[in-house]
C-alpha cells in the first residue's frame, strides 16, 4: 500500500516514484508518505506523465487512457503535481520536461487492451488529430500511429523546518 508503507519516518535519504502516480487513486496521500520516509533535507523524485493544463483537455486524453489501460487513473496537470509537492513540505529544486512518442498498436498490445476498445482509442486519437483536443498531437510516421506523452521529473528536497518556526527565530 504505496499510502502507507510499513517503513519509520525519515528512513530513506532518496525516494522515487517512476510512471506510476497517474495509477493512484490518491495520488497526494502517496506524495505525502513518500515524503513522511524521507529523511529531514533528502530528495523526493517523481517522473510521471502530465496532462494539459486546460481540464477539457486533460480529460479527452484520460478518458484515451483508460480505455487502453483500465488501471490508468490520471495524468495531473504540472501545476496540480506542483502544488501537491508544496503541500507536503517538499520544495521543488529541479524539473525537466520529456516527451515520449509510443506507437499506438505496440502501445495498446502492451496493455493488452480489448479490440473493441481499441477500435475506440483509434477513433479518439484520430479526431484529436483532426480537432487538437488534448494536446497529445497525434500523428503518422512511417505508416503508424504516434502521439505525444508529455512527462515530468520533480526533483524536491524535504523542508527541515517550517516558515514559522524560521520567523521566530528571527
Amino acid at each position: 500500500d504505496a499510502e502507507r508503507t510499513r517503513f519509520a519516518c525519515g528512513e530513506f535519504d532518496v525516494v522515487v516514484c517512476r510512471f506510476a502516480f497517474h495509477h493512484f487513486e490518491h495520488p497526494r496521500a502517496v506524495l505525502a508518505e513518500m515524503s513522511r520516509v524521507c529523511r529531514l533535507g533528502g530528495k523526493v523524485v517523481v517522473e510521471d506523465l502530465i496532462a494539459s493544463e486546460h481540464p477539457s483537455r486533460a480529460a479527452y486524453l484520460n478518458h484515451i487512457e483508460r480505455l487502453r489501460d483500465p488501471s490508468h487513473m490520471r495524468s495531473l496537470p504540472l501545476s496540480e503535481l506542483i502544488a501537491m509537492f508544496t503541500g507536503c513540505r517538499l520544495e521543488i529544486e529541479d524539473l525537466y520536461f520529456g516527451c515520449l512518442t509510443p506507437e499506438v498498436e505496440t502501445w495498446m498490445a502492451n496493455a493488452g487492451t480489448t479490440s473493441v476498445r481499441a477500435r475506440r482509442v483509434r477513433g479518439l486519437l484520430l479526431r484529436d488529430a483532426r480537432d487538437d483536443l488534448s494536446a497529445a498531437r497525434p500523428y503518422r510516421s512511417n505508416g503508424q500511429l504516434h502521439f505525444l506523452q508529455r512527462t515530468a521529473t520533480i526533483i524536491a528536497r524535504k523542508l527541515r523546518s517550517g516558515p514559522k518556526r524560521a520567523l521566530a527565530r528571527l
